[in-house]
């Protein structure tokens, strides 16, 4: 004969001893309008289980505060992960950001170089009254590169540039006869 003893010391739980019914499963847990049970099978008697009961007010306060913890770790380390990921964000911009201010720098420099020579032969050509296709060609690439000028300042002031409607075919028959002048002038014909 062996000799069995329980001990529930802990006064979260309460102990019943019931009679087994058919639809009673073992192991599972139920719920009562009061409380939550679990039933054990008793060691002595096949027909007798145990009736483990947790209140139901304690495990719903019980349920609470586990997700608040859980909700409180989420916020931190969502906190913590998007702290990490904008400290890697302006870690790999880095070289981007300083290759903007370098390319800011070369704008400036080229633009206050270009100036004054182009400022120059724009003068000087319309003080010449000479109409031959030197100086037509010339004129074109003054123009051609004080846009450019123009434009590289338009950049770096970051201002919009206006629109201008214009004639494509103009455009296009302009840039041949500049490909025209300068092709008679390097051949001598």
């Amino acid at each position: 004969m062996k000799n069995y003893s329980l001990f529930f010391d802990d006064d979260r739980f309460d102990i019943d001893i019931v009679q087994r019914d058919k639809k009673s499963k073992l192991y599972e847990l139920y719920f009562d309008t009061d409380s939550l049970f679990i039933l054990i099978p008793f060691p002595t008697n096949n027909n007798d289980l145990l009736k483990v009961i947790y209140p139901k007010k304690k495990y719903e306060a019980l349920l609470y505060t586990i997700k608040l913890s859980i909700l409180r770790q989420f916020l931190f380390l969502s906190f913590i992960a998007v702290l990490i990921s904008l400290l890697f964000s302006f870690y790999v911009l880095s070289p981007l950001r300083h290759s903007l201010q370098l390319l800011e720098v070369f704008i400036k420099d080229i633009i206050h170089d270009l100036n004054t020579p182009l400022t120059s032969i724009l003068i000087n050509l319309k003080m010449m009254d000479a109409k031959n296709e030197e100086v037509e060609s010339i004129t074109s690439s003054a123009k051609t590169i004080s846009m450019l000028h123009y434009n590289l300042n338009a950049y770096l002031k970051e201002m919009a540039l206006e629109k201008e409607k214009f004639h494509l075919k103009e455009v296009i028959n302009e840039q041949v006869a500049f490909l025209l002048r300068c092709i008679t002038i390097l051949t001598g014909r």
